[in-house]
């Protein structure tokens, strides 16, 4: 399947911003559907605990979310009597935040909304229901509609319908979940069916101070409770008994009624904001997980809102999930991993709603005789205390050989104020997110180059205390003090998978390795290996700045893997591209996205064979030339004022049981003509986008092919060198000419120009071919990096399969080329020697217009004089172009 995006997320309230949030901005594609049309704008959840304040502070605006929130000391029950049978000592600190906080969900859902939205990553479709779910083994479709109330119209939409293919999908789309309900999900029943009025008010002068504490007087005659909504709202909630209608309860006059009978406020007091009966449930979803989708909040588990923690709970399952993807989506980590989701969330929102539930039966008990024993029993102590609150307990957490999890593994891991460099902050906004090791001295040598780099292509953020990071507040030291242990790793969900001592250490990480279903494939040549096959005159030619290329090789020098520093160099330059997309600055964005594709280019090259990792790198490359060419399209339409064909496009062309991919760039005016761009063994596509660059700027239209065996053709497409690789080709021409875009050229480079020249040998079509450093005859070469390659591109390790492969694609001694050939030739080139170009000239003699240009000290396809390089070419291909145009004339 081609994925249109890699995660599709059904459903935006709390864990579906949360999700997308997390996968936005590790730069992911995401789409979002959600049926309302904007946020919720009223305040359902009104409690976060400090975890899920850490939470929020790692996926939004904290400041922002948090602007009206007040710290609750304690949660109350009180009986009829107003007698205390419980209080729940809520003080303190959690997580760097107060331990409990009464919010306005609003700011919450605002905060979030804003970074999901400037990731540049994730588009947001509100107003739109999911109507169809058709998972498949490596991907899932989803069918969307726009949304109407209506059941008829909601039909109506049938011809606004939109299809999308997603590497996964999860449910956030609420306890009613159509995902859920598709995938035949049942869910268990723990029999709680509580109905509560629900009376949310904002306060217009200040109340008494009982309003500002949480408090939940368990009446038999009737429950109510009442809480603080932030600073400058209040909710009141009472039970709604068996058998009384709920209309009348959510009659404004029933409330006055009862808001003066019961806490002597009124209208002049508060104003109502909402007025609704809620039904409260205790449900857990019996699997989360079905192949590629999955469920997250309420779509998992219900929960009654005695300990107010649904939303938590659902918050806490985006972020857990979050990480987990964006591991998978990377390459990084295998599929397994994802199981460890439900392993770890499930019995952890099973035992939130459990304690909820018996907290909910303290509550809502209305028989007197049950009532008055419930209070004896709080009276003498007999009646047992809420258990505590659940930790993780399987999954990606440290086991002992005993095979239990290991001391504080699962716990929540402290945050601090630290100080780095002059900053001062708490720690995930100094020191960085994701994983984490902290340790109280420097554990390089115990750990060795091997785990260091596991630890670095993990992005870990380390910080060795007193010595790189200030503990300024001394909330580190006196955990380690506290907890006798010298380190300790923290998961980016913010629960510890170990800690211990150091001695300990090396061991710890090897365990987390395991548990994550490491990639074992991620693993490269040393960096001096890549820097033969990927010179900085390579790099300059494929368009990456230079600043860039002094950066790669400075952090690669110093033992970062290539790969996380290439695609660390690109998200620098996205987030460039997203702020100047967002403030109109549409040049800087196209340049900034340029800047991040050469950048990718030679991250993902660092990869031979077709690992997970080169994958996601390929697929964030493919999403980066998309969002350029969307710039670059839009600004096209806006210069001339006119709809016309995009200027920048993908192209899917179908070859056999399999598609075969490129992208199609036209130059502003008129087109004099077209140049199909191919590549070779390593350099695809996207690679030559300065080589349509200067036929572009010359009037011709340029179409950067991936053909058999090459980048998304391989990858995705299923497209592998073993096919008929002229008529392959071909097909390419067969797309330009229905195009009506002027006579063909064909710009081969590398082993490309064999298939540009054998191409033009077979098809009468081709008015010029440039082959640029191209054996005629290939050989399969002994060095490590071309043989992983060519076995990529033909789909075996077989060498002697291999070259006979090549010996079926070569230029045969029969081969004429009827049009114009141009041949470079690089001097100093160690692939290819003129005599292996030589048979390209021989196969034009017989018309005599064969050019040879060489230069002297040029490397492999003239990387070294790449601008001179490619201005002779497209110059070439002008002159030779308008020669040929003919009857086409300029378009």
């Amino acid at each position: 399947m081609n994925h249109d995006y890699d995660v599709a997320i059904v459903g935006y309230g709390p864990s579906g911003l949360v999700l997308a949030s997390a996968l936005g901005n590790a730069g992911h594609s995401v789409v979002v559907f959600e049926r309302w049309p904007s946020l919720y704008g009223l305040p359902r959840l009104t409690h976060i605990d400090g975890e899920t304040a850490r939470i929020v502070q790692a996926v939004g605006d904290l400041d922002h979310a948090l602007r009206d929130a007040q710290p609750i000391a304690n949660y109350r029950y009180l009986n009829g009597q107003g007698e205390e049978l419980l209080e729940l000592d809520w003080r303190g600190n959690s997580c760097g935040h107060p331990a409990h906080l009464a919010i306005y969900q609003p700011d919450i859902e605002d905060a979030i909304d804003t970074h999901v939205r400037a990731s540049g990553h994730v588009e947001v479709n509100q107003g739109w229901s999911v109507v169809a779910l058709r998972p498949q083994a490596d991907g899932v479709e989803l069918a969307a509609r726009p949304w109407t109330q209506s059941r008829t119209g909601q039909w109506s939409h049938g011809g606004e319908e939109r299809i999308v293919r997603a590497k996964y999908v999860v449910g956030a789309d609420g306890a009613n979940s159509f995902v859920r309900t598709t995938l035949g999900i049942e869910r268990s029943d723990n029999g709680v069916d509580d109905r509560w009025l629900n009376l949310d008010t904002e306060r217009l002068r200040p109340l008494p101070e009982r309003f500002g504490s949480l408090t939940q007087y368990c009446d038999p005659v009737r429950g109510s409770m009442h809480m603080p909504i932030g600073k400058s709202r209040q909710r009141f909630e009472l039970a709604v008994l068996p058998g009384e209608d709920a209309a009348e309860f959510e009659r404004p006059e029933f409330a006055w009624k009862w808001l003066r009978e019961t806490h002597d406020l009124g209208p002049e007091d508060v104003k109502i904001l909402r007025q609704i009966v809620y039904t409260f449930q205790g449900r857990i979803a019996e699997q989360w997980r079905e192949g590629r989708v999955f469920l997250i909040g309420d779509a998992a588990h219900t929960t009654p809102p005695y300990m107010g923690q649904g939303a938590c709970s659902g918050m806490r399952d985006g972020l857990t999930l979050g990480w987990k993807l964006d591991l998978v989506l990377r390459g990084l980590a295998g599929d397994a991993l994802l199981d460890t989701y439900e392993a770890e969330r499930r019995p952890h929102a099973t035992a939130i709603t459990e304690i909820s539930s018996a907290l909910g039966r303290v509550a809502n008990t209305h028989d007197p005789v049950a009532a008055a024993a419930r209070d004896q029993a709080f009276r003498d102590g007999t009646a047992p205390p809420p258990p505590p609150f659940p930790i993780i307990g399987a999954g990606v957490i440290h086991h002992d050989p005993d095979g239990q999890p290991s001391a504080l593994a699962g716990t929540l891991v402290p945050q601090g104020v630290v100080s780095r460099d002059g900053t001062k902050g708490l720690f995930d906004d100094v020191v960085g997110r994701g994983f984490s090791l902290v340790t109280a001295a420097d554990p390089s040598s115990a750990l060795g180059a091997g785990r260091l780099t596991f630890l670095d292509r993990l992005d870990t953020t380390t910080a060795v205390l007193g010595t790189d990071v200030e503990d300024v507040d001394g909330t580190y030291a006196a955990f380690l003090r506290d907890n006798r242990v010298e380190a300790f790793i923290g998961r980016p969900d913010f629960h510890f998978f170990w800690a211990g001592a150091l001695a300990d250490l090396p061991a710890a990480v090897d365990q987390l390795r395991a548990r994550l279903a490491w990639s074992e494939e991620t693993e490269l040549p040393p960096a001096e290996v890549l820097w033969r096959a990927m010179s900085p005159t390579r790099m300059l030619d494929y368009g990456m700045d230079y600043g860039d290329v002094l950066g790669l090789r400075r952090l690669t020098t110093a033992g970062t893997p290539w790969d996380l520093v290439a695609e660390g160099l690109a998200d620098h330059h996205l987030e460039r591209a997203a702020n100047a997309d967002r403030e109109g600055r549409t040049a800087t964005a196209e340049e900034a996205y340029r800047a991040a594709i050469a950048c990718l280019v030679f991250a993902q090259m660092a990869f031979n064979a077709d690992t997970g990792r080169k994958r996601a790198l390929y697929s964030k490359l493919t999403n980066t030339v998309s969002a350029a060419a969307t710039i670059v399209s839009a600004a096209a339409e806006r210069a001339t004022g006119a709809a016309a064909p995009p200027r920048f496009q993908a192209v899917e062309i179908p070859f056999g049981d399999g598609t075969m991919y490129g992208w199609l760039l036209r130059p502003l005016g008129p087109v004099l003509g077209t140049v199909v761009i191919f590549g070779g063994q390593s350099g695809w596509g996207p690679a030559y986008l300065r080589q349509a660059d200067a036929l572009n700027r010359r009037g011709v239209a340029a179409l950067l092919a991936e053909g058999p065996g090459q980048g998304r053709t391989r990858l995705h497409g299923n497209v592998l060198l073993d096919v008929d690789v002229r008529a392959a080709y071909r097909a390419f021409v067969d797309h330009v000419v229905e195009l009506g875009l002027g006579p063909v050229g064909l710009w081969g480079n590398s082993n490309g120009g064999l298939y540009a020249g054998t191409t033009a040998a077979s098809d009468p079509r081709v008015a010029a071919v440039c082959i640029n450093g191209a054996p005629a005859q290939p050989r399969l070469l002994t060095f490590r990096s071309y043989v992983e390659q060519a076995a990529a591109m033909l789909g075996t390790t077989d060498r002697a399969a291999i070259q006979q492969n090549f010996d079926r694609i070569a230029l045969q001694p029969e081969d004429r080329i009827d049009c114009p050939v141009l041949v470079l030739h690089g001097g100093e080139d160690p692939l290819v020697g003129l005599d292996e170009q030589q048979p390209f000239l021989d196969a034009a003699a017989h018309h005599g217009d064969a050019t040879l240009r060489v230069w002297a000290d040029g490397e492999h396809t003239i990387y070294n004089h790449s601008t001179e390089r490619s201005a002779v070419v497209a110059d070439w291909f002008t002159r030779a172009l308008t020669n040929r145009a003919g009857d086409h004339g300029p378009r």
